[in-house]
């Protein structure tokens, strides 16, 4: 309970310099961001005290399929009979917050997926596809893993091809927003309109981004066109299988300028492969970063 006090003081501090400070990528969004999840931590560790093994917590959570993920926060009053959201604006448009919601994409299938849905960064309805945060997961995965998804939405994950091809074809053009700090809490952005991906016969190509704009340079177009690739299936040009020597499954060309599915170095490191989760328009290929989120959202002129 100290620490949750603690907390609340510190995001009252944040809020009174929110608002007498101009808006900073590498400041005040970065100090947003790590309030944000610090508080989604504590909340967690007050409402999951329970004896239940984790296996027996992602059963109960499975088979009760809240819209809404009581770890975070409890549906407001006033939101008790919210519909399965298809994205992230429409699940956080009544309880207005940051959280892990169940999504559905029902134009697609009536497959429902959970996402942290992101209130907060750049006007908020971004739901994390990919987050890389400690190195706790691997992401040497086989090309099963990497279409059905992995990992926990509350630490380190990758969302799945397919539900990531049913966001990007069935709800409307896509943004994507790619954000990224080092070991020095240096931020950089990436940010493109128009993000879209193949289904599986076309091995879930990079279709499209669009156009780009941020501060990070632009590492990911070199992608598009290229069908996704995972050590077990190897679709890229390079005379070698670009995922095994990169530790990752991506869309890989004569391998890739960007691979936030790398291994998980402690910045700047030495190997004959760049095998950590580099951007190499910021920090090249030798520095891996600490860390690396993707997210996408509708587009705001689509929302109705």
């Amino acid at each position: 309970m100290k620490l949750l006090q603690l907390l609340l003081i510190w995001g009252f501090v944040y809020n009174v310099k929110a608002n007498v400070l101009p808006a900073d990528e590498t400041g005040l969004e970065e100090m947003q961001r790590s309030l944000e999840m610090l508080k989604i931590k504590v909340d967690m560790m007050e409402k999951t005290k329970s004896p239940l093994t984790f296996e027996q917590k992602e059963k109960a959570r499975n088979q009760s399929k809240p819209v809404f993920d009581a770890r975070v926060d409890a549906l407001p009053v006033h939101c008790p009979n919210v519909p399965l959201p298809s994205n992230c604006a429409k699940a956080t448009a009544c309880t207005e917050t940051s959280g892990y919601y169940n999504i559905t994409v029902s134009r697609y299938n009536n497959h429902t997926f959970q996402a942290f849905c992101d209130y907060r960064t750049k006007g908020g309805d971004w739901l994390h596809i990919l987050q890389r945060i400690d190195g706790t997961e691997n992401f040497a995965r086989p090309w099963s893993d990497y279409v059905n998804g992995f990992g926990a939405v509350d630490g380190e994950y990758w969302i799945g091809l397919e539900n990531l091809y049913a966001l990007t074809n069935h709800d409307g053009p896509q943004e994507l927003y790619v954000y990224m700090y080092n070991f020095n809490r240096s931020t950089r952005y990436a940010r493109y309109d128009h993000f879209v991906i193949g289904n599986g016969e076309q091995k879930y190509a990079l279709k499209s981004l669009g156009k780009y704009t941020g501060t990070a340079g632009d590492s990911l177009s070199y992608s598009v066109g290229a069908s996704f690739s995972t050590h077990d299936q190897d679709s890229d040009t390079h005379e070698q299988n670009c995922a095994a020597i990169h530790k990752g499954g991506w869309w890989y060309k004569n391998c890739a300028r960007t691979v936030p599915t790398g291994f998980y170095h402690q910045g700047k490191y030495n190997g004959k492969y760049a095998n950590g989760i580099y951007w190499r328009d910021w920090l090249e290929l030798w520095y891996s970063m600490k860390y690396f989120v993707m997210m996408i959202r509708r587009q705001r002129i689509f929302l109705d």
